[in-house]
């Protein structure tokens, strides 16, 4: 059940961001380094309370019988494969959910992911899987993101969006992102933290 009867949504909206960091700093860079790092399926014993605090409702078992949190950390690494399989440099996958918000959609709670695309020809037109994704989601009209996770299957260091997808995915509203690598440790942030100079 989710923490306290409260919703998805509801925990989702209540993550704050970061107090503003000196200027001269990247801001978003720091807060992926003060993140804590922590297992993406396995839990010590009487970890629970940690776990809701982190993942703020992605607890909740979705149609596979994974939780919400596992399902989007899978989807992601797939996506992942699927951007090492067409040889892209920079092999990252992401998937999130969308809320099901009935004021904004249709109420029912929808998985989106996508991978890495990068051109051959002009890297300038290559489109992280951050950015795919959200886009996927928006094009059929849902734009209620609950939660993001970026996944890269290939490498023991966390996937870090650049500085236009930070901004982007802030644009969405300030919703929690789980850096994964290949080893299934992660690490939250939210899009505010990514990218706090709105």
């Amino acid at each position: 059940g989710l923490a306290q009867g409260r919703s998805i949504a509801e925990m989702v909206s209540s993550v704050q961001p970061l107090d503003m960091l000196d200027g001269d700093r990247d801001e978003g860079a720091d807060a992926i380094s003060r993140a804590p790092e922590v297992s993406a399926l396995h839990l010590a014993p009487g970890a629970t309370l940690d776990y809701s605090v982190v993942f703020q409702g992605l607890q909740a078992y979705g149609e596979t019988g994974m939780t919400r949190l596992e399902e989007m950390v899978d989807a992601a690494f797939h996506a992942s494969d699927q951007a090492n399989a067409a040889g892209a440099r920079v092999p990252t996958g992401a998937a999130l959910f969308t809320s099901g918000d009935p004021q904004t959609s249709d109420g029912k709670v929808m998985l989106y992911a996508g991978c890495t695309v990068e051109s051959s020809s002009d890297p300038a037109l290559s489109v992280c899987a951050e950015r795919t994704t959200l886009l996927k989601a928006v094009s059929e009209g849902r734009v209620d993101v609950m939660a993001m996770a970026i996944a890269d299957a290939t490498s023991d260091d966390f996937p870090v969006p650049d500085g236009n997808s930070r901004q982007f995915l802030s644009e969405y509203g300030d919703f929690p992102v789980f850096l994964v690598n290949r080893h299934l440790r992660l690490k939250r942030v939210t899009t505010y933290q990514l990218y706090p100079h709105r």
